[in-house]
C-alpha cells in the first residue's frame, strides 16, 4: 500500500504536448521522477504557439497512475511576444482551474520550472495560498533575464522568497549564485536519463570507428567542427570512419553541404526513439558533442550511461561530465578536435565502469529521491 507523499503543483512552461512531443522532455523525465520516489503531482503547463488568432486558449488534460495528473495549455496568439512577457494572463488563468480542482483542494508546495513566467507566477500564488515553492532553474538566459529582464526585480524577489533553488549543473549554479542572497538555498539536483540507456556489453564493430552524435541541430550546436575534424581524420585513420547523426535542425544542411567529398562516412538518420538511439550507441565506439554553449546536456549523459566515451567541447557545463576515465575535453578549435578524436580512438576505456559511474549520478530513483527529501525537509519546517 502507498503511503501518502507530498502533493506538489508544479508549473511549467516547458512540457511534452500534441503540438510539440520533444520539447521539455528533461522536466516530464523529472516529474516522473519524483511521482516513483512517492510524490503526488499536479502538472500545470502554458504552451504558447504563434499563429493567426487574436487569444485563443485550449486545454490538453490527462491523467498517469493515481499519482499524476497534467493539464496544459495552449495559448494560441498572433500577440505571442507579448503574452510572453506578461506572464499574468497566464496567472489569471491558473487562478481559474486552481479553484475546480476539487481533488487537489490542498497542494503543500509549488515546484516551478525557470525563472521567466512559472517562477514569477509561483511567487505570486505561493503568496495567495501561504505555502512554500521551490524554483529549479534550466534556462541558458537565467542570468541575461535577472540582470536585464523587464522583471527584473521582481525574479530577484523570487529568488529571495524561494524556499530552495535547483539547478541542473554546477555551471548553472556559478551563472545565477551572485543573485542568491542565501548560498545554502542552491542545490544541484542533474537532470534524468532514462533507464534505457545502459551499457549491455555487446561486441563492437572491428572493422570501422564509428561515432554518433544526437542533437536538436540548431545554435549552439558546431556540426561544422564535428564534420570537419572527422574529414581530417577519416584520411588517416587505421579504418574507415562513420558518423551515425541523430535529430533534425537547420543546421544538417551544413553538415551534408561539408560532407560531399572525403573517405567520411555520414549517416543522416533523423529523429530516433530513445530505445532506437540506445540500439545505435551499443553499436558505436564514441560519441561527439560540439557546441558553444550548454547548461547541461542530456544527450552526453545518456551517451555515458550507455558506456559511451565521450568528447566534448570545453564550455558551460560540458566539461562536469568529463575525466580521464571516460573522454576528452577539448576547445572549440580544429585541430583541437581532430587531436581529441585521434586520443578517443587510442584511449583504453572501461564502457561497464563509464555506464555504472554514469547510471549512479543520472538515474531517476537517484533524482526522484534527491527531489522527495527536498520537498519533505522544506515541509518540515512549517
Amino acid at each position: 500500500m502507498n503511503l501518502p507523499g507530498p502533493k506538489i503543483l508544479w508549473l511549467t512552461t516547458w512540457y511534452p504536448n500534441r503540438y510539440d512531443q520533444v520539447g521539455g522532455i528533461f522536466v516530464q523525465e523529472h516529474v516522473k521522477a519524483a511521482v516513483a520516489a512517492g510524490a503526488e503531482i499536479h502538472v500545470m503547463a502554458f504552451h504558447l504557439i504563434r499563429d493567426h488568432h487574436l487569444f485563443f486558449v485550449e486545454q490538453e488534460k490527462y491523467s498517469e497512475g493515481n499519482r499524476l495528473q497534467v493539464t496544459i495549455w495552449h495559448i494560441h496568439s498572433r500577440f505571442h511576444d507579448l503574452v510572453y512577457h506578461f506572464p499574468r494572463v497566464w496567472f489569471n488563468r491558473l487562478k481559474r482551474e486552481w479553484k475546480k480542482t476539487s481533488a487537489w483542494t490542498r497542494f503543500d508546495l509549488i515546484h516551478a520550472q525557470v525563472i521567466h513566467g512559472a517562477g514569477l507566477n509561483a511567487y505570486r500564488l505561493s503568496r495567495q495560498l501561504g505555502i512554500p515553492f521551490i524554483l529549479t532553474e534550466h534556462s541558458s538566459k537565467a542570468r541575461t533575464f535577472l540582470e536585464k529582464g523587464m522583471h527584473k526585480w521582481e525574479a530577484k524577489r523570487v529568488l529571495d522568497q524561494a524556499a530552495a533553488i535547483t539547478v541542473v549543473s554546477p555551471f548553472l549554479a556559478s551563472q545565477i549564485q551572485s543573485f542568491v542572497r542565501e548560498k545554502d538555498k542552491l542545490i544541484i539536483i542533474p537532470n534524468v536519463v532514462n533507464n534505457v540507456y545502459r551499457f549491455n556489453g555487446a561486441p563492437l564493430p572491428k572493422d570501422k570507428w564509428i561515432f554518433s552524435a544526437v542533437a536538436t541541430w540548431q545554435k549552439p550546436k558546431r556540426p561544422d567542427l564535428l564534420i570537419a575534424s572527422l574529414h581530417q581524420v577519416a584520411e588517416n585513420a587505421d579504418r574507415p570512419v562513420e558518423l551515425q547523426v541523430i535529430g533534425d535542425g537547420p543546421l544538417l544542411t551544413i553538415m551534408r553541404e561539408m560532407n560531399q567529398t572525403g573517405k567520411l562516412k555520414v549517416n543522416f538518420l533523423g529523429r530516433k526513439t530513445k530505445a532506437e538511439i540506445h540500439e545505435i550507441f551499443n553499436q558505436s565506439h564514441f560519441f561527439l558533442h560540439a557546441s558553444d554553449y550548454e547548461t547541461f546536456s542530456v544527450v552526453v549523459a545518456e551517451a555515458l550511461c550507455n558506456g559511451l566515451p565521450c568528447l566534448v567541447s570545453n564550455t558551460g557545463a560540458l566539461p562536469s561530465f568529463i575525466q580521464e576515465e571516460n573522454g576528452v575535453v577539448c576547445d572549440n578549435d580544429l585541430n583541437e578536435w581532430v587531436a581529441g578524436i585521434n586520443k578517443l580512438i587510442a584511449g583504453n576505456f572501461n564502457r561497464s565502469k563509464i555506464s555504472m559511474d554514469a547510471t549512479a549520478r543520472f538515474n531517476p530513483n537517484t533524482i526522484g529521491n534527491q527531489l522527495v527529501s527536498l520537498y519533505q525537509s522544506i515541509l518540515s519546517r512549517k
